[in-house]
């Protein structure tokens, strides 16, 4: 039962309905399906055949930490971030979650709030490997 907008330009109309029912099969190349859209249709202008859009809602969820795409550095193949500290910054190893919107969702390694390198985190790792290599015997 999610609510959707149907608009059918030959109607020059928009109206509300909600998904009843979503097919199991899927187009091969289309990768499309069919679903059936309940609406009102007091003027019975809404006929089968009419060419419509339909704007479906994505679902939303709230998470407790996320960071810009730009803040996670790959090092050692494990997601990281640098995080603001008294001295700089320090590398701090993450668990990523959902992606978003250009955002990372972390969900385990990184508190709410914490201060973490994002446009110049690339900056800092190629430093981090500048002094992992001099110190290199």
């Amino acid at each position: 039962d999610r609510p959707v907008i149907v608009s059918a330009p030959d109607l020059n109309a928009r109206v509300e309905g909600k998904i009843g029912y979503v097919g199991s099969l899927l187009g091969e190349q289309t990768r499309a399906a069919a679903v059936r859209v309940t609406l009102a249709n007091p003027q019975g202008a809404w006929r089968p055949g009419l060419f419509v859009s339909v704007e479906v809602a994505a679902e939303q969820s709230s998470v407790a930490v996320s960071v810009p795409d730009s803040a996670i550095q790959s090092i050692e193949e494990k997601p990281s971030v640098f995080v603001r500290n008294a001295e700089g910054f320090q590398l701090t190893p993450v668990t990523l979650g959902r992606r978003d919107g250009g955002h990372v969702e972390i969900v385990k390694g990184l508190a709410a709030g914490t201060q973490v390198a994002a446009a110049g985190s690339f900056i800092l790792k190629s430093e981090l490997g500048k002094g992992s290599a001099e110190h290199a015997h």
